[in-house]
């Protein structure tokens, strides 16, 4: 099994999958972006910090709050906000606010694509391993020197609440 965080940047990965004509990673790209793997999508986890008023009495549970960052880079001749605002409708469709989430008999909740829906990533019924999702803010830019035309990056911030035992990082409860 791997780390919480990574479990998190998979099932949205895998959620975000289904986005058409868009390349999903979900991490950080060591290499330079190019025009073949355009529009993309990048799924970063930045910053976790553990919630002190959630720890149980005898320690063994702490729920914690993580900072992740959608970033979509689109290379547009013309429109490019505009192409970067209508993937970031999808995410945030996909996403929701507030949402729980399961992923494959994680956590409580019925996972799926929608409340109860059956295995999977994705909103569940409020029992699921993601405790919340909310989007905290949006930063545009153009980055103009990695490719032979401006590329356009969009950055999606999102905080999460998940709960880990204490004991083992891999296991969400």
């Amino acid at each position: 099994m791997s780390h919480a965080r990574q479990q998190i940047r998979e099932a949205i990965e895998s959620a975000l999958s289904g986005i058409a004509g868009v390349t999903v990673f979900s991490s950080r790209q060591t290499e330079k972006y190019d025009e073949a793997n355009l529009p993309a999508i990048t799924i970063n986890t930045l910053t976790e910090r553990l919630l002190a008023d959630s720890q149980s009495i005898n320690d063994l549970e702490s729920d914690r709050e993580l900072i992740l960052t959608i970033e979509i880079r689109g290379k547009e001749i013309t429109g490019i906000d505009d192409a970067l605002d209508d993937i970031a409708v999808s995410i945030e469709d996909i996403l929701g606010a507030g949402e729980t989430w399961d992923i494959d008999g994680i956590g409580g909740g019925g996972g799926g694509p929608g409340p109860g829906n059956g295995p999977g990533p994705g909103p569940s019924d409020g029992a699921g391993w993601l405790k919340f999702i909310q989007l905290q803010g949006t930063d545009v830019e153009i980055d103009d020197g990695s490719l032979d035309r401006p590329v356009g990056l969009m950055t999606l911030t999102y905080v999460l609440v998940y709960r880990v035992s204490s004991a083992d990082v891999e296991t969400i409860l």
